[in-house]
């Protein structure tokens, strides 16, 4: 985890705390609970681990978290994220769906989810999920890119072409779309 909140790029898509999975404008876990947070300490401390690099002691500070609290959103959130970059992706794909369970506007973990569903090559769950977020954001550029790279993995181009193009709308200088976008155009 960096100190600016985002984490983790790879290839097909982003796992990241954009601001989107922590309440919206401030980020605030209150915001994002929908309620006080009765652990915050606990998950301060769990923050600290993991931008420490101590994984394993950051994910248990998490479950303890969750254990005290079944509704903490952020812990599931976090978790999923640290599974993810452990290769945890069962882990991680188990702890996004708390959240969407959770908190169903979250719209960070239905990408975070069609990412993962794509890399496993799950594609129509990956559709789902990432249709989902383009639903509750519909200017969430990567979500959208996303989104055109399955349905273009799926074989529906001119579906995968519109999307592409609606990212190139939002966002003129994304180089991976306009790439993708020539792929299904060919």
């Amino acid at each position: 985890m960096r100190k600016d909140g985002q984490l983790y790029e790879y290839e097909q898509g982003f796992l990241k705390d954009d601001g989107r999975s922590l309440g919206g404008q401030n980020g605030s876990r209150t915001h994002f609970l929908g309620r006080g947070c009765p652990n915050e300490d606990l998950l301060t401390r769990a923050d600290r681990l993991a931008e420490a690099g101590k994984l394993d002691e950051a994910i248990a500070a998490y479950q303890q978290a969750i254990t005290q609290s079944p509704h903490t959103v952020t812990a599931y959130y976090k978790l999923a994220l640290l599974h993810h970059n452990r290769g945890e992706i069962e882990e991680a794909i188990a702890n996004f769906r708390h959240v969407t369970e959770l908190d169903p506007s979250n719209v960070s973990s239905h990408h975070n989810l069609g990412v993962l569903y794509f890399k496993q090559g799950r594609l129509s769950q990956a559709e789902a999920s990432l249709r989902q977020a383009v639903r509750l954001d519909d200017q969430y550029v990567e979500a959208i890119y996303t989104l055109g790279r399955v349905l273009l993995a799926i074989g529906k181009l001119d579906s995968a072409a519109a999307w592409l193009r609606r990212c190139l709308t939002l966002a003129p200088d994304h180089v991976k779309a306009r790439e993708t976008l020539r792929t299904c155009q060919k």
